[in-house]
């Protein structure tokens, strides 16, 4: 999962109110593959944003027709030609200022000029409770444990520490994940094992994920 579109599903609906019934956006290949140019998305989707929608309960709403297609391209065009000369004229030079810039500036500013009342003032977003969204929202990429209770992961050797249900995860097949933060981890049934930084090194309890909630609900 590419990191702007597990932003998007983290921000907008993991850490939110809720999640999204059908979400609808573009074709892009971040959400969906398209195995022939100009044809539909394929019908079968198993990237990791169609795993990630599928595991909340999401149906994904594609932009098919030219139309559906121009609204976004004219929200991109909108946010293009006022963002960026906002931010030169405020005299933001790193990502750190834009992301404050985007939070208590222009995003208040966007909403007021373009929000409109909905129909029903109740809430269409579905509560997650005992959802562990660090972990679904995550790149994942199944491995194998070695007999060394070792995961090989991009030149990384992840020595895997014993747990009181286990001594050792030989010869079981774990996930590991790539966190927003950077860092790795592996889980095993959906339970979380161990966190790494880059070099391989484990990771105290909650370490590296301190600007995250660990769950929601």
């Amino acid at each position: 999962m590419a990191e702007a579109p597990a932003g998007r599903l983290r921000g907008e609906n993991g850490e939110g109110d809720g999640t999204e019934p059908e979400p609808n956006n573009t074709r892009g290949s971040h959400y969906c593959h398209t195995s022939v140019a100009g044809e539909a998305p394929d019908s079968e989707q198993d990237g990791q944003v169609a795993r990630a929608l599928e595991a909340l309960g999401i149906r994904h709403i594609r932009a098919r027709s030219p139309q559906a297609r121009g609204r976004s391209e004219r929200v991109f065009k909108t946010i293009q030609e006022q963002l960026v000369p906002e931010l030169r004229l405020a005299g933001i030079r790193t990502y750190e200022a834009a992301n404050a810039y985007l939070e208590k500036s222009y995003v208040p500013a966007y909403n007021r000029r373009h929000a409109v009342t909905p129909a029903q003032p109740e809430s269409a977003f579905t509560p997650m409770v005992g959802i562990d969204v660090d972990l679904l929202l995550s790149v994942q990429h199944e491995r194998v444990v070695r007999g060394d209770n070792t995961v090989m992961f991009e030149r990384l050797e992840l020595q895997l520490p014993s747990t009181p249900e286990r001594f050792h995860f030989a010869r079981c097949r774990v996930m590991v994940h790539e966190f927003l933060d950077d860092t790795v981890g592996v889980s095993f049934q959906g339970r979380l094992l161990a966190r790494f930084n880059r070099d391989g090194a484990i990771l105290k309890s909650g370490e590296g994920r301190k600007n995250f909630k660990r769950r929601v609900g």
